[in-house]
């Protein structure tokens, strides 16, 4: 899912909204991901180490309420940010490419297949057209969105 650098930027992107602890950029990135992937703390606590040893972060002063340590970006990772803009914002177009993929991947294939002969069907379908029957295509379509979204309601 990440490529070589990308954990780092996105945790280093994250931590320049707010300050947050190891637990918190999980959760961001749950969030982010729709709950369908959450880092585990043997990759975000070891990148978080790496961000401080290169000066791009820093914890707070203090833990918090819950003895959690909070990171915050420093004024070099935020120069290495705006440096990097251009990177950081592939980084995460790439993400939310795999946030829709991931998405899609969870309509069942059977729905899939189903959009692809319905798709293929009106692209195939060389006949007239004519109004009346363009607007009864249409009214079966907007009935099945209609009824799809009354699913998700529920």
């Amino acid at each position: 899912m990440f490529e070589s650098g990308d954990f780092r930027i996105l945790l280093l992107s994250l931590l320049e909204e707010q300050p947050r602890h190891g637990y918190e950029l999980i959760r961001a990135i749950e969030d982010m991901f729709g709950g369908q992937y959450a880092p585990s703390p043997g990759i975000v606590y070891p990148t978080l180490a790496m961000l401080e040893e290169q000066g791009h972060a820093e914890p707070r002063a203090g833990v918090n309420e819950d003895g959690r340590k909070r990171f915050a970006i420093t004024a070099a990772g935020e120069n290495w940010l705006r440096e990097n803009a251009d990177t950081v914002a592939g980084v995460r177009a790439r993400l939310a490419l795999e946030v829709r993929s991931l998405r899609a991947s969870q309509v069942p294939e059977a729905v899939r297949q189903g959009l692809r002969t319905l798709k293929h069907a009106l692209l195939l379908d060389h006949s007239d057209w004519p109004e009346m029957r363009a607007r009864r295509v249409l009214q079966a379509i907007e009935q099945a969105i209609e009824a799809v979204g009354a699913g998700t309601a529920k």
